[in-house]
């Protein structure tokens, strides 16, 4: 089992490419696709006043660049081991312009990445 992400020049394109491929199915697996959030958050509470300050501003910026056409990641998920980066080009590029170069990976590379980092 795999995922991947695919970055499309408009978040129009992004959310019509969600609507349409969410649980169709790929080589036979019903795929999943989201959208990516990236968020400013912090897990911690207890942040000092400056790094609360600080993190404010990220978000007002993030805010402020809602509007610019910089790009909207969607993730892939359950990709059948068969699926490359071409597939997942040629399959969503149908939806809109996508930027940059499609990523897939094996849950199976995470895994050996995991086990060998210990």
């Amino acid at each position: 089992m795999g995922y991947g992400f695919v970055e499309f020049a408009s978040e129009e394109d992004a959310e019509y490419a969600i609507k349409i491929m969410n649980m169709i199915k790929l080589y036979g697996k019903p795929i999943r696709v989201n959208p990516v959030r990236i968020t400013f958050s912090s897990p911690f509470s207890s942040l000092s006043p400056q790094s609360r300050n600080q993190q404010k501003k990220k978000k007002k910026a993030a805010r402020s660049n809602k509007g610019l056409d910089v790009g909207a990641n969607i993730f892939v998920g359950n990709l059948d081991p068969e699926v490359d980066e071409k597939l997942l080009y040629d399959t969503f590029s149908a939806f809109g312009v996508i930027i940059t170069t499609p990523k897939v990976s094996l849950l199976l590379d995470l895994f050996f990445f995991l086990i060998s980092s210990c």
